[in-house]
């Protein structure tokens, strides 16, 4: 199991020159992903096979802009939950 946390942390400063704009905060949150891999010896060859389900809690993709009770996504989008299975041989 991985777990992933980043707290909101600033990714543009607003702009100040003519009309004040907030900055764009980023929100990556927790992401939690799951991987395993398991090696073995079949008849002389290496089998490799390999597991994985990455951001298993769906977690969003979020920049926003904040003023007061206002909200304007920036840059937010869903980046759903992925699954791969793979195995691979060494001849």
């Amino acid at each position: 199991m991985l777990v992933n946390y980043a707290s909101k942390r600033v990714v543009s400063r607003g702009i100040f020159a003519t009309s004040p704009q907030p900055d764009v905060i980023e929100n990556p949150g927790f992401q939690v992903d799951f991987v395993a891999r398991e090696g073995y010896d079949i008849e002389g060859h290496e089998l490799e096979l390999k597991f994985e389900v990455r951001n298993i809690f769906g977690e969003k993709h979020e920049e926003y802009q904040k003023s007061g009770s206002n909200r304007i996504d920036v840059n937010s989008y869903d980046i759903g939950t992925t699954f791969s299975l793979s195995a691979s041989v060494k001849l």
